[in-house]
């Protein structure tokens, strides 16, 4: 339970209040994206010398977007990642089924709703200026989220709280 209000202008825009209840799902593909990362290592290896990538350390191998091996890589991992999305999306209702039983509430008494869900090890296609020339790449952060200032245009990629999945 919330017990006290520490910005009062981002739990506005969060539309939380002293009392409510929240819970964090902190869930991902319960291993599925671990094997595709172990799976794909020795591929990314081979492509990476196929495509004479060289690799500063064997941790960062990768192969070009639009190759057969990174096309595979992106479908296992979108498997990995809409796995991990439902697993969120399934302990979330579960939870909200547990409060309101606890609390011997009706569905629309307990007024529960997604705040924000987001992805910490996902490949995505950003804008990047590299050497002076805005590029479009395949970003993959292992174990972290992008962040954005809370002023950042809506036309940046991405979404605002009470956002979407990965």
């Amino acid at each position: 339970m919330i017990e006290r209000i520490f910005d009062a202008r981002i739990a506005e825009a969060y539309g939380l209040r002293e009392g409510f209840i929240t819970v964090m799902v902190h869930s991902g593909s319960r291993g599925l994206g671990y094997q595709v990362c172990d799976d794909f290592i020795q591929i990314m290896l081979r492509a990476a010398q196929k495509y004479g990538i060289t690799l500063p350390d064997k941790q960062l191998c990768c192969a070009p977007v639009e190759s057969p091996e990174a096309r595979q890589y992106m479908a296992a991992m979108s498997a990995a990642a809409n796995y991990a999305w439902a697993n969120r999306q399934i302990i979330m209702e579960l939870a909200r089924r547990s409060i309101q039983h606890m609390l011997r509430i009706k569905p629309e008494d307990l007024q529960g709703r997604l705040l924000y869900d987001v992805c910490h090890n996902i490949a995505k296609m950003e804008t990047h200026t590299v050497n002076g020339r805005k590029r479009r790449l395949c970003v993959h952060r292992k174990g972290a989220t992008r962040a954005f200032p809370g002023t950042r245009p809506k036309s940046w990629n991405g979404t605002r709280p009470s956002g979407s999945p990965c």
